[in-house]
């Protein structure tokens, strides 16, 4: 190693929270490091161009995906090799998948160095399958992203005049609460309450005939998947942002609350007050900035909502608390503290 150390951080493709958080990360890394992102190879020749970088490099970070081709670009390099993990997959998965896809982990853990994850509970579960050093690295957000001109929010603001907006952020999984949301906004208590839902995935068609079926067109906006930028602007435009997260998937059930979710940090980086579930790993990210109902029980959830949008001085409170918190969860932080993880390496 001469100089900076050089790394390189491999997604396995360019969508989803998962190349967001490694862009982030990426960025920040290649201001005090020489880092540089790569996605799959599209072709023999990308792929040559790949491995050769890796050999020079100190270090190859993959963000753990199922097929085994950030072994091949690795092998045979003397970088060290660190191994991101975020989703307890082996333990999730059954039937045939799950005998397809565990050997392909097993030879990752094998090989790694050292493994990055984000979450103490992850930790836990990840620890039970290997030896190798695991080190919490949360997520985190960047707070200019959220510097906005009053008169671009003022704009999304007056679409839904004299109405509080409450905004979740989703990819509509059965895990995200978006059809118990749905059925919140039924509610009267509601009635002066347009509910934006972004994103899209599997429960979006459902979400979409649920909201026509009780006719809530004018209370739930469904908007679909959105480019970073234009998110920004509607996070930032509400008065509450939510992550109702349940229980609805066994393994969560199982094994608990293990996610660390992206858009948590971004609400605090918008300085948003939130509402949530009192998971522990939702209570140690959001801290004093949200309003925690009871794990699964809706009327808790609905009453603190409802608690929040009628008192605007709880709602500044929660505000000043999301500033700080955020303040301290920064991907340039992020991205020097592993920074120091890849330094103990070599």
């Amino acid at each position: 190693m001469k100089g900076k150390i050089s790394a390189i951080y491999y997604c396995n493709d360019k969508n989803g929270a998962g190349f967001l958080h490694s862009k982030h990360i990426a960025n920040e890394l290649a201001k005090i490091a020489e880092a540089k992102l790569i996605t799959k190879p599209r072709s023999l020749k990308e792929f040559l161009k790949y491995r050769k970088r890796i050999k020079e490099a100190d270090i190859f970070h993959e963000r753990f995906c199922i097929n085994p081709m950030p072994l091949l670009l690795w092998f045979g390099s003397d970088a060290k090799y660190v191994l991101e993990m975020n989703d307890p997959g082996f333990e999730t998965w059954s039937g045939l998948k799950k005998y397809l896809y565990r050997p392909f982990i097993k030879l990752k853990l094998l090989f790694c160095d050292a493994i990055v994850t984000q979450t103490e509970t992850l930790r836990k579960i990840i620890s039970r399958h290997t030896d190798k050093p695991i080190f919490v690295l949360p997520n985190a957000a960047n707070p200019s992203l959220f510097r906005i001109p009053r008169k671009e929010i003022n704009k999304i603001k007056d679409k839904y005049r004299n109405k509080k907006v409450v905004c979740l952020v989703s990819s509509f999984q059965p895990w995200h609460g978006v059809i118990e949301t749905i059925k919140l906004a039924v509610k009267k208590e509601f009635g002066n309450v347009v509910f934006l839902l972004i994103g899209n995935g599997p429960l979006y068609e459902k979400a979409k005939s649920l909201v026509k079926e009780k006719n809530l067109e004018r209370r739930v906006k469904l908007l679909g998947s959105m480019e970073q930028k234009r998110l920004a602007k509607y996070i930032k435009a509400s008065d509450v942002c939510i992550a109702p997260f349940t229980l609805n998937f066994a393994p969560l059930a199982k094994y608990g609350f293990w996610w660390n979710p992206l858009k948590l940090y971004e609400y605090m980086a918008a300085g948003k007050p939130i509402v949530s579930f009192n998971f522990a790993e939702v209570r140690k990210i959001v801290g004093k900035a949200a309003l925690l109902a009871k794990p699964n029980d809706f009327n808790d959830f609905a009453n603190k909502l409802r608690m929040l949008l009628s008192n605007s001085n709880l709602r500044r409170k929660l505000h000043r608390e999301a500033e700080k918190l955020s303040k301290e969860n920064t991907w340039k932080k992020r991205a020097k503290q592993l920074l120091n993880i890849y330094k103990g390496l070599l």
